[in-house]
């Protein structure tokens, strides 16, 4: 009975211990595997996050190709666009400066960027000149004023002042063409002229004499 139940008790170790041996290759497969299996799931999420942000940037990108065909054109006229061709903001401020003109700009704002040129050097008179646009090189307004604020003629005040800011040099300019025209019709309410793609109006009050330079398009 003593070697028999020896026996048997020496087999039932041998079983529980084989059973213990095959839990822990059961647990150290899952657990051993687990940094594993992590690492793949992050990438499997990572390709995932990244096939989710490729879809939608191309379709953010769409809707702003789209936007795009769907804006409104803007007019542009066969001069070279809906600015004054050839013609720089230094071009007309750089010659004012010459003749003792202050000028500062540009200056930015939402309709775009702005030079202004005044000289008031004398107590009877002020004279200014605005340049308007999109930017140094499209240029679209230009106004020039003359104030008188003694007792002389507003026209006399006003008249080579004007002339001089009408020969601008943009392509396609008469300058001579549109000083005269100017030293012609100074002191008249409501007139223009058209050279190129400018176009040239005047008005006036009593002690104001005003010079709009606009661009216009070929349809106009």
């Amino acid at each position: 009975m003593d070697n028999s139940h020896r026996q048997n008790v020496m087999i039932l170790k041998l079983i529980l211990s084989f059973v213990g041996l095959a839990v822990m290759f059961a647990c150290c497969s899952v657990y051993c595997n687990r940094p594993a299996q992590k690492a793949e799931d992050k990438k499997v999420m990572k390709e995932h996050h990244k096939r989710l942000k490729e879809g939608g940037n191309k379709q953010q990108n769409l809707k702003k190709g789209e936007a795009r065909r769907n804006a409104p054109k803007r007019e542009i006229s066969k001069t070279g666009g809906p600015y004054f061709p050839g013609l720089n903001a230094s071009d007309i401020y750089l010659n004012l400066k010459k003749r003792g003109f202050d000028c500062v700009g540009p200056k930015s704002s939402k309709i775009g960027v702005s030079w202004y040129c005044q000289d008031e050097r004398f107590s009877t008179r002020s004279w200014s000149v605005t340049i308007r646009g999109e930017g140094y090189s499209q240029l679209t307004f230009v106004t020039a004023t003359s104030l008188n604020y003694g007792k002389g003629s507003s026209d006399e005040i006003a008249r080579e002042f004007l002339g001089f800011v009408a020969s601008l040099p943009y392509e396609g300019a008469e300058p001579a063409k549109a000083k005269a025209w100017v030293l012609r019709n100074v002191g008249k309410r409501n007139v223009s002229y058209r050279i190129g793609a400018a176009r040239f109006e005047l008005s006036s009050n009593a002690r104001a004499r005003i010079l709009d330079i606009s661009v216009v398009s070929d349809s106009k």
